[in-house]
């Protein structure tokens, strides 16, 4: 076989064309492409908004907004690198849900340790939790790196063909 080649701007192309496909492969290029270009763009238009002199709350909004537009386009692709790694899309689940818990209740980080409780059995509780949260949390943030950064199975798999090598 031989192998396709796909330079940047078709990655990220083909990112947006395939925004609802929750079927079928993605390249590892078309998911980093995708994930620098738009980190470059929320950057751009943050320091945009900075020297436009817009803080706060607008700065914030106009990073949602962004955050919603690429939501599903990453959630697809995200999917798709899964299949292209032999696993099930499902796997990319946990991490969007978490996305739009943070993006919906941006303060849900505040616990009641900043609040003044004073009950030790419930600080303790809090505590524990949040450490058991953040290992669950890094394990799966190590998991997800190593699967998208991992080559994806040679050939065809059950997910269909492979990206790398057809058209």
């Amino acid at each position: 076989m031989q192998k396709i080649p796909m330079n940047p701007l078709e990655a990220y192309i083909s990112y947006w064309k395939n925004t609802f496909n929750m079927s079928g492969r993605a390249r590892r290029k078309e998911y980093w492409w995708s994930v620098l270009f738009n980190s470059l763009i929320t950057v751009l238009i943050s320091c945009l908004l900075e020297a436009l002199h817009v803080k706060g709350t607008a700065n914030y909004a106009v990073t949602m907004i962004l955050a919603v537009i690429f939501l599903v386009p990453d959630f697809s692709v995200t999917v798709r690198r899964f299949h292209d790694n032999g696993l099930s899309g499902k796997w990319a689940v946990p991490m969007f849900a978490l996305t739009l818990i943070v993006m919906l209740f941006p303060n849900f980080g505040e616990s009641e340790l900043n609040k003044g409780v004073t009950n030790d059995y419930i600080n303790n509780t809090i505590v524990v939790s949040s450490i058991l949260l953040f290992i669950t949390l890094l394990g799966y943030f190590i998991f997800m790196i190593f699967t998208m950064m991992k080559e994806g199975e040679q050939g065809t798999n059950q997910y269909g063909d492979d990206p790398k090598h057809s058209r």
